[in-house]
């Protein structure tokens, strides 16, 4: 590798440009010795002036053969001969330009560019290092367009379409709008559930890749839900098919835990609604649940 792009850092230093940096398309970040490679195009063109002159000399003694040949002074043999000539010469200019385009490739691809505009995500080259051609020498993330993904359960894919608009909701960057572009036509086969796409656009990226988020599917009537955190939900030991939360119950001036039966509904987010069970205002413990059984003493702390 002869040369790799230079960028100031933040402390106004000149280096190489590393993960983090922001390129613009069409920016050279990288650069091999292109010495063998201009060998090679000067090379191709002269193979190829060279069998240009032996296919014009061709040409020019296959048409002095078809005149012989029209008025009889050539054999067919010799007017065969001088055709096959002059389709050989044709045929060796051809592959002498295919060669020629092969090295102006190569010497163009000795100069790496940014396809597009992106964050730099990974380098794998130094200055001075040996690299094949399989070698990724820079891994680029565009994020002007992002996508989210998610998953849906069965009794839910009705709410999703191709083509649909929903918001989706992040904590570091706010909230957007985006499309749905992709709905996956199998469940996965140990979640049973549906991946779903929905594409975003990213102004002024504020959307990184790997960020959180929440996105909520809902019926065209909305409708009031009881919903609890997931995490104060634990499954039954009396019944593993069955589920459960721990509320705190008055009993002669003190509160104990007491777990009560409910029946769940859809998930939102971190939240899990509840169709029966627990009624609007009743308090849950959310935190150390799973400590906790049917009877202990609590302290409440407002």
């Amino acid at each position: 590798m002869r040369s790799i792009l230079q960028v100031r850092g933040a402390d106004a230093r000149i280096r190489w440009v590393d993960v983090g940096d922001f390129v613009k398309a069409g920016t050279v970040l990288a650069s091999v010795r292109p010495g063998e490679y201009e060998d090679r195009v000067r090379a191709a063109e002269a193979d190829l002036t060279k069998a240009q002159a032996a296919e014009e000399a061709r040409k020019l003694s296959f048409e002095r053969v078809s005149v012989l040949y029209a008025e009889a002074s050539a054999t067919k043999p010799e007017y065969d001969d001088s055709k096959a000539q002059f389709d050989e010469a044709v045929g060796q200019v051809s592959a002498a330009k295919a060669q020629l385009s092969i090295a102006r490739t190569q010497l163009a691809d000795s100069v790496l560019r940014a396809p597009c505009d992106g964050w730099i995500a990974k380098r794998n080259i130094v200055v001075g290092s040996l690299v094949s051609g399989a070698t990724p020498a820079f891994s680029l993330i565009d994020t002007h367009l992002v996508r989210a993904s998610f998953g849906v359960p069965d009794i839910a894919m009705y709410l999703v379409h191709l083509g649909q608009q929903l918001r989706v909701g992040t904590e570091a960057a706010g909230d957007f709008t985006g499309r749905v572009t992709f709905i996956s036509p199998s469940a996965d086969e140990k979640t049973r559930i549906y991946s779903v796409e929905v594409t975003l656009a990213n102004p002024g990226n504020r959307l990184k890749a790997g960020m959180i988020a929440t996105i909520a599917l809902s019926e065209s009537v909305p409708r009031d839900i009881v919903a609890v955190p997931l995490a104060a939900v634990l499954r039954s030991p009396q019944n593993p098919n069955a589920f459960e939360v721990m509320v705190p119950e008055a009993h002669s001036g003190r509160y104990i835990a007491r777990s009560r039966f409910v029946q769940l509904g859809e998930a939102y987010g971190n939240n899990v609604a509840v169709i029966s069970g627990v009624a609007p205002g009743d308090r849950v413990i959310t935190t150390g649940a799973g400590l906790l059984h049917d009877g202990d003493a609590l302290q409440l702390i407002d």
